[in-house]
């Protein structure tokens, strides 16, 4: 689901306060969260005629990539960046999400065509 830990970080404060009290910020964060949860389409199993798609993403913190087929996702994968990788250029960062997803997800593509999608924007802001 795309923007998910935006969207909750308002209900994890929620968590720190003694008393169960929401605010109006959380209470509309929590029934968005209901509405994304709700229609977010479930994930497909694999159709190895069609071509796979990946898309991945990079933040200042973490990485992620999504194998899709037909519009539908497939498989996610996400990971949080640590240590010497959180100082890795922007550039450098995108390099490492594909790397780890085609290593993680290698067994989709043995013998099989598929595409790479970037985001060109993330790469036009660190030159």
């Amino acid at each position: 689901m795309k923007y998910f830990s935006t969207i909750t970080t308002l209900l994890t404060e929620i968590v720190k306060i003694i008393y169960f009290k929401r605010k109006i910020e959380q209470e509309k964060a929590f029934n968005l969260l209901k509405e994304k949860l709700i229609l977010t389409p479930l994930l497909v199993l694999p159709n190895y005629t069609k071509t796979f798609k990946i898309k991945y993403y990079v933040s200042v913190i973490g990485i992620s990539a999504a194998l899709i087929y037909d519009k539908r996702l497939m498989v996610y994968f996400r990971e949080k960046l640590n240590g010497v990788s959180l100082n890795y250029s922007r550039y450098d960062k995108m390099l490492y999400v594909l790397v780890r997803t085609l290593g993680t997800l290698q067994h989709y593509f043995w013998l099989k065509k598929f595409e790479i999608h970037i985001n060109h924007q993330y790469l036009k802001k660190s030159m």
